[in-house]
């Protein structure tokens, strides 16, 4: 699978309008920066907060991490990807 495809994935399956090549891009560009403006202000998380912030995300969609990523991998989406979506998350809002 090509890089771009494994971009847009997560945006298709959410069903995000627009051109997702772009909106996928901007968003990773984005999450990037965010995370290290956070490093760079000390700002650090834990293992369990992550852990704990991933199940409150999946918890929106009346579902168990496990269920949600199961699903999430049945769509092509690597685990990965929703953690590292949830991290970039966390650390900006910290």
């Amino acid at each position: 699978m090509t890089l771009r495809r494994r971009l847009t994935r997560p945006l298709s399956v959410l069903r995000a309008p627009g051109d997702l090549e772009k909106a996928a891009e901007d968003a990773l560009i984005d999450e990037r920066l965010q995370v290290q403006a956070a490093e760079a202000a000390g700002i650090s998380i834990t293992g369990d907060e992550l852990q704990a912030a991933m199940e409150e995300y999946t918890q929106r969609f009346n579902l168990d991490l496990n269920a949600f990523v199961g699903i999430l991998g049945q769509r092509g989406i690597a685990p990965e990807t929703f953690r590292s979506f949830v991290y970039a998350g966390m650390m900006w809002r910290e």
